[in-house]
């Protein structure tokens, strides 16, 4: 899904899901940028590299299950880092309110391997699947 118009709408109506349907006012939508937690380029000698094979990266970078939304400036500054590194620096100083984010940070708290991105992927499309249907 990553690259499809519709993504930042999809994430943005995750977030209101998870937020027990509150409503969320935000700055503008412009400071609100996808986080690949998987990364997109992950460096050959990191934990991503260990825990994917190549054909398992090519698969899951884009999907709903490993995208989240983010503030652009914090989404700059974590870059390829590690899991547990990326969240570490997420949860430093000030964070925004992205309740879905904060869900994914807060169920798969030591790791995110191919089996936590599935298990999330079949978590969302079984709650948006819910949210479209209702």
């Amino acid at each position: 899904v990553y690259g499809k118009a519709y993504l930042k709408s999809l994430l943005l109506i995750l977030d209101f899901i998870y937020n027990d349907n509150s409503s969320s006012k935000w700055n503008g939508l412009y400071q609100i940028s996808i986080e690949h937690i998987l990364p997109q380029n992950p460096a050959s000698d990191s934990e991503w590299c260990k825990d994917f094979t190549d054909e398992q990266l090519s698969l899951w970078t884009n999907k709903i299950g490993n995208l989240c939304l983010i503030g652009r400036k914090k989404n700059t500054s974590l870059g390829r880092l590690d899991y547990i590194a990326k969240k570490e620096k997420y949860f430093k100083d000030k964070i925004a309110n992205f309740p879905y984010t904060l869900h994914i940070y807060n169920t798969y708290p030591d790791k995110w391997t191919p089996q936590e991105v599935n298990s999330n992927q079949i978590e969302l499309l079984s709650v948006l699947n819910k949210f479209f249907t209702e």
